[in-house]
């Protein structure tokens, strides 16, 4: 049976495996193709097991897909969150040295959905697959891979949209894709999403703040900078799964609205 791969549109081609593994990209390197347990170029590892079932995982898998089981280190902070909070930084950075409105000539267009199942291997699921789409372009902005990040933008997006229901978490993720590619009416709407329900929401607030500054709309950017500020440390010491997930960012986005507000 030639196994298949399902893309963030539900469309089904053949699976890339090798070895009865599946063949992967690795998500350290990017090095293409890899199908042993580590990656032949960099040695990062690849996959583990599941402790419960023994079912092969795939590095940054969370569940496993057999039994459902929590993947080892799931939930824990990742090397990912620190090049957000790099990331964030620099948006300061480029506020306070070139304060120029950023904008973009109208929507980012959107990759071909048939291309991708074969060049990334879609699980199906199209929750992980935007979470792993979300890693890899973050992993590639921070390399410094601009074409990466051209391609798989896009996908991220469209992956992160196509899902019913997003939490707070995913519209977060979502808000920095949208900030990533420039879109930073489209990452305040996000962020409005979850401020809806959240006013208080650190994470929210500080995508919201960050891109208005970008825009060069100083007024807005105040406005979510102070009610950040405001209720930090209530909010805070809230339990949200996306502060557990993002917790570096909390303190980051406190001082990113501390001196862009002493700024005056």
């Amino acid at each position: 049976e030639i196994a298949t791969a399902r893309n963030s549109h539900g469309a089904t081609g053949p699976a890339r495996t090798s070895c009865y593994l599946p063949v992967m990209d690795c998500p350290n390197c990017g090095a293409e193709d890899q199908a042993g347990q580590f990656c032949a170029e960099c040695g990062a590892q690849l996959r583990s097991e599941c402790a419960n079932c023994g079912q092969d995982l795939a590095t940054g898998e969370r569940f496993c897909a057999e039994c459902g089981e929590p993947a080892a280190g799931a939930g824990a902070p990742s090397r990912t969150h620190w090049w957000i909070a790099a990331a964030a930084a620099l948006v300061v950075v480029l506020i306070l040295m070139i304060p120029q409105r950023a904008e973009r000539a109208g929507p980012m267009p959107m990759t071909d959905p048939a291309t991708p199942a074969e060049t990334f291997g879609f699980t199906g699921d199209i929750r992980a697959d935007a979470d792993r789409l979300f890693n890899r372009v973050m992993a590639a902005a921070e390399a410094g891979r601009a074409a990466e990040v051209e391609q798989f933008l896009p996908m991220a997006l469209q992956a992160y949209e196509l899902v019913d229901d997003l939490d707070d978490d995913g519209l977060f993720h979502l808000a920095i894709l949208y900030q990533t590619g420039g879109e930073h009416q489209m990452a305040i709407a996000r962020s409005e999403l979850i401020l809806q329900e959240s006013p208080d929401h650190v994470l929210a607030l500080g995508v919201a703040g960050t891109s208005a500054a970008a825009m060069g709309d100083r007024a807005a950017a105040e406005h979510y900078f102070r009610r950040l500020l405001d209720g930090y440390e209530t909010e805070a010491a809230r339990m949200r799964p996306e502060y557990v997930h993002h917790e570096p960012m909390l303190e980051e986005y406190r001082q990113i609205a501390r001196s862009f507000l002493e700024q005056g």
